[in-house]
């Protein structure tokens, strides 16, 4: 299959990649990529919190140790206060989107690839190049007159894939996707992508549509790995993901918006997300011309669905978060009468390259938990930490 992009096009596909870019640019710039929005910490209904791409780009020619199969597979975070059980889900490639008909569309249906109905998905150089084999004729189509391109002779130009790629530098196509619950479709999945995503979700409770970008690599200059999370700290001990704590409700918890809450700086507990900032922030452009180097940057988003936090975002300046566990009935009904709920938390790291990581831990929300004890040591007092606790306050002992 890879073979017949060596051959020479028959139309210059670069200069129609070049400019259908620029119409999908002008025409999609008022689309909500509701992934990369800001949105609330609480969450109370379904909802997808982030897309992953792993790697973070779609390998294409020029990159070293891939090839045109290397697949790059998409996950999705989907929350909900509640059991999801078996969802249904759509996936269809698409290098040109924009908002159309209620959902973010493909700019014409022949240029989607189909990468199914799975918890996941798949897409590779081959999808991406395989999406632009029409897109000459849907120029035409929308009114682009795009002819071949002439050296100075007045011969048309080598059209083959070298031209192609080079002009697709840069180049980020969509990945679209409907996640949904069985029952808004009468209990049974719809069987193909294009079924699903054809259509808008039929109610908005349990259902979300939307899109993540991701950029084709052509060069080694356009790879980078994802950020990773080492683990977490809770009040100053190391936190295993299995282990969880019973943890103090915070009593009418200050609301936070997008920047710190001086109200919150002693509430709750505090969590620390640990990860290896030599390897999660890499090198984008190396010092240079006495100019220094610039390094990626990591921004956590936070959630859960029970209280608050201190700051709804952090960064790799400031990392890390109070959280301010609300009583139990104060952020849904059907717990008012209990003394003990559980509660989730879930913490996404970014860097500004696409690369993403996730983390997520339990915890039991009580109006009874002990105070001055540290809920991680009371469980085992040989994690990592607990050595280091004021037995008087339960907090990390002040440093001299």
């Amino acid at each position: 299959m890879a073979n017949r992009y060596n051959k020479p096009a028959q139309s210059t596909l670069r200069r129609a990649v070049s400019a259908l870019f620029i119409v999908a640019l002008a025409s999609s710039s008022v689309a909500c990529n509701q992934l990369q929005s800001d949105p609330v910490t609480l969450i109370k209904e379904f909802r997808i919190v982030a897309i992953r791409a792993e790697p973070p780009y779609i390998a294409g020619p020029g990159v070293p140790g891939t090839s045109f199969g290397t697949p790059t597979e998409f996950t999705p975070l989907v929350v909900d206060h509640g059991d999801t059980g078996k969802l249904c889900y759509a996936w269809r490639l698409c290098p040109f989107a924009w908002t159309k008909d209620g959902n973010y569309r493909c700019i014409d249906p022949s240029l989607e690839v189909d990468l199914g109905t799975g918890p996941t998905a798949k897409a590779t150089a081959l999808d991406v190049f395989s999406a632009l084999e029409n897109v000459e004729k849907v120029a035409e189509k929308i009114g682009l007159n795009i002819g071949p391109s002439k050296d100075a002779e007045g011969k048309d130009r080598n059209s083959g894939l070298g031209d192609q790629v080079e002009s697709a530098l840069g180049l980020q196509v969509s990945v679209l996707f409907m996640i949904g619950k069985p029952s808004l479709w009468g209990g049974t999945c719809p069987k193909t992508s294009a079924e699903m995503l054809n259509d808008v979700c039929p109610k908005r409770a349990g259902c979300i549509a939307g899109y993540t970008k991701v950029a084709l690599a052509t060069s080694p200059k356009h790879l980078n790995e994802s950020p990773t999370f080492d683990g977490l700290k809770l009040d100053g001990v190391a936190w295993p993901a299995h282990v969880t704590p019973t943890i103090r409700h915070v009593d009418d918890a200050p609301q936070v918006g997008g920047g710190p809450n001086p109200d919150a700086a002693e509430l709750g507990v505090e969590i620390e997300p640990l990860y290896d900032a030599k390897k999660s922030m890499e090198v984008i452009r190396p010092a240079q011309n006495g100019q220094p180097a610039v390094t990626e940057t990591l921004t956590m988003s936070w959630y859960s669905d029970n209280g608050v936090f201190r700051y709804s975002k952090t960064s790799d300046r400031v990392w890390k978060n109070r959280f301010l566990p609300a009583r139990p009935g104060e952020n849904f009904d059907e717990d008012a009468s209990k003394d003990e709920v559980p509660a989730s938390v879930w913490i996404v790291i970014r860097d500004n390259r696409n690369g993403l990581d996730w983390a997520s831990r339990n915890v039991k929300v009580s109006i009874n938990a002990p105070k001055n004890v540290h809920p991680l040591c009371a469980i085992d007092d040989k994690l990592k930490g607990c050595a280091d606790i004021d037995p008087a306050t339960g907090k990390p002992k002040a440093k001299n």
